[in-house]
């Protein structure tokens, strides 16, 4: 009773399930800790009365960016984990909701920067205390990529509607899954119309057949492209359009799945090249049809390009003439002017040239052209080639060179002949002049050519003289008028000028062959000396005197003219001068006899012909 103990009791207990249990839980405890912190998945333990972090993985603190000794006891408000549109706290949801998965929270990390992160939130109790559990992956690489594929599917989608291009897709039945809107643009067809139709509805009935062997080709084929460039589309309101249509098997590919076809209109662009291809076809006929020699040639001289007039102009066939040079068939005393010229015009110096030349032809004969060159230059202004124009002028200069030969004959018989005479273009203004002319005159033949003659004439003969020209050039009639000119002694003489008109090869009027005598004496002789000379007889002896003298003083020249033609001639033999000789001599030899049947002519009207019978013999 005075509190001595008087024995011990021991009471024992067996704990050895509780130990065991302890030993689990601690061993359950490592386990939980070592997954819990080696967890590549960010993870952390909130407790839940006072959403304090408990503890942390080296994940999360790697998504935090921050050690795990800033971390504990903190909570989610203070690193900013929101939820939603409204940025409510991670926490808020009442437990009662819990387990959460596959929410979506924002956070601001240490660097500043927003992250998202895929959040997944598990009830759990830890040392009897209520926790929350949560693990979480940052999703905002994978959320932008996901952003920018939609933008890129956004932005596709928007150039496939808003192309001008029609795209049609069709499943393995080849019917129509979809049709952009470009349908109803282009074609008229709402695409909503055509959706499961067979094939491709608006081909043309004629092209068809062939639309749907490219779709069954492609339809078996691994990843090809097949293009048809040209099909007819009927539009809706009936006209017809030309498509470019491009087939494409995309059946490997998950998001499409299907056959597509893209079609562009390239009507204007088929109606353009069939513009460009009748241009072109009449631009070959022109070059081919034309009557001048036409060639493209290149900066070489070789011959690119040549029409048939030209080869038969040269003698040469295309293809020969193909193989060589402008340079070869050009006559050797043309060719330095030639080159000079091309020279010029392939550095810009000149826009084109023309000159006369010779070709030497394929039989070894020359041929005389007109030839005219240009040159074709890229938009860049570099030379591409020549285009030159070729014309046969062998039949005109022939021509002129017997007009000059003719008109040097007719200068060597009017120089002989005792009458003033010159040549009036319809201009009035003269270009000829004969020796008889000059004499009287005592001037040179510049003085007098144009108009500078007049400078001779009389003060009071000018205005009637000129007047008188001014009216047979009008009417185009030969006409006579008489003047007083200075002769070369300082004397006003009396002039009858005899205006003839004369024309060309063509038939227009080309001027006068004026010619002048002397009638000062007879217009200084009494009034029935004058008498006398109007009676016939002596009108006739002076006519006589008058032709026998003309007789003498010309045919003697024109008989020398003729004799050294026909020396010349027979010197010039096998020479393409021959020509010019040969035409003055005859030439010549038709003025001898035209000027004896003239006087023939006039014996017979005077009666002073000489017909008296002579004896001929006739040998066989």
């Amino acid at each position: 009773p005075n509190g001595t103990p008087l024995c011990f009791i021991r009471v024992v207990q067996d704990i050895t399930d509780q130990k065991q249990d302890q030993e689990t839980i601690r061993l359950s405890e490592e386990r939980f800790s070592r997954i819990f912190h080696s967890a590549p998945i960010a993870t952390v333990l909130f407790r839940l009365e006072d959403r304090k972090i408990q503890d942390v993985n080296k994940s999360f603190e790697k998504l935090m960016g921050y050690p795990r000794s800033e971390i504990i006891g903190k909570t989610d408000r203070d690193f900013g984990l929101v939820i939603g549109e409204n940025q409510k706290a991670l926490l808020d949801e009442p437990v009662t909701d819990l387990p959460i998965s596959g929410i979506e929270a924002h956070f601001i990390s240490h660097t500043g920067s927003e992250r998202t992160l895929l959040i997944s939130l598990e009830h759990v109790v830890i040392n009897d205390a209520p926790s929350v559990i949560g693990m979480m992956q940052d999703i905002t690489e994978l959320r932008e990529a996901s952003q920018r594929i939609q933008q890129q599917e956004q932005y596709f989608r928007s150039l496939i509607e808003n192309s001008s291009d029609i795209t049609l897709v069709l499943d393995r039945n080849l019917q129509l899954s979809y049709v952009s809107p470009s349908c109803r643009k282009n074609l008229g067809y709402e695409p909503q119309e055509l959706l499961g139709s067979s094939g491709i509805p608006f081909v043309h009935p004629d092209d068809d057949v062939f639309v749907r062997d490219m779709l069954d080709k492609v339809l078996y084929s691994a990843n090809e492209s097949l293009r048809l460039s040209r099909i007819r589309a009927i539009r809706q309101d009936g006209a017809v359009r030309f498509l470019e249509a491009t087939f494409t098997s995309l059946f490997h590919d998950n998001s499409i799945s299907g056959l597509v076809v893209n079609c562009r209109d390239i009507t204007e662009r088929c109606l353009a090249e069939e513009e460009l291809q009748e241009i072109n076809l009449r631009l070959g006929a022109t070059f081919e049809q034309a009557a001048v020699g036409i060639a493209h040639v290149d900066r070489e001289g070789r011959w690119l390009r040549v029409n048939r007039k030209l080869c038969d102009i040269t003698g040469y066939s295309r293809e020969e003439l193909l193989t060589l040079t402008f340079q070869e068939i050009t006559h050797p005393d043309d060719l330095a002017s030639d080159l000079t010229l091309a020279f010029q015009l392939l550095n810009g110096e000149i826009p084109s040239y023309t000159l006369e030349k010779r070709y030497i032809c394929k039989n070894g004969s020359l041929v005389w052209v007109n030839l005219t060159v240009s040159a074709v230059r890229d938009r860049q202004n570099t030379f591409k080639f020549y285009i030159a124009v070729v014309e046969d002028i062998s039949r005109r200069t022939l021509t002129e060179r017997s007009l000059q030969a003719s008109e040097q004959s007719f200068y060597l018989v009017a120089n002989v002949i005792p009458i003033m005479m010159r040549i009036v273009r319809t201009d009035s203004s003269c270009t000829f002049f004969n020796r008889s002319w000059l004499d009287f005159t005592g001037r040179s033949m510049e003085q007098e050519l144009g108009n500078g003659w007049t400078e001779l004439l009389h003060p009071d003969d000018s205005e009637r003289c000129l007047s008188a020209y001014t009216s047979g050039l009008e009417n185009e009639r030969a006409f006579k008028t008489e003047y007083r000119m200075l002769r070369h002694d300082g004397e006003y003489r009396w002039l009858l000028d005899n205006c003839t008109p004369y024309y060309l090869a063509d038939g227009s009027f080309a001027g006068y062959l004026s010619s002048c005598v002397d009638i000062t004496e007879t217009r200084q002789l009494p009034l029935h000396a004058v008498d006398v000379i109007h009676q016939p007889q002596t009108q006739n002896r002076l006519h006589n005197l008058f032709l026998s003298h003309v007789s003498r003083e010309i045919r003697s020249p024109l008989h020398n003219i003729a004799g050294f033609a026909y020396l010349l001639e027979q010197e010039l033999a096998a020479s393409e001068h021959q020509t010019y000789a040969q035409m003055i001599h005859d030439h010549a030899r038709f003025l001898v006899k035209t000027l004896g049947n003239v006087i023939t002519l006039t014996q017979l009207e005077s009666g002073t012909f000489d017909n008296t019978p002579s004896e001929m013999v006739l040998q066989k």
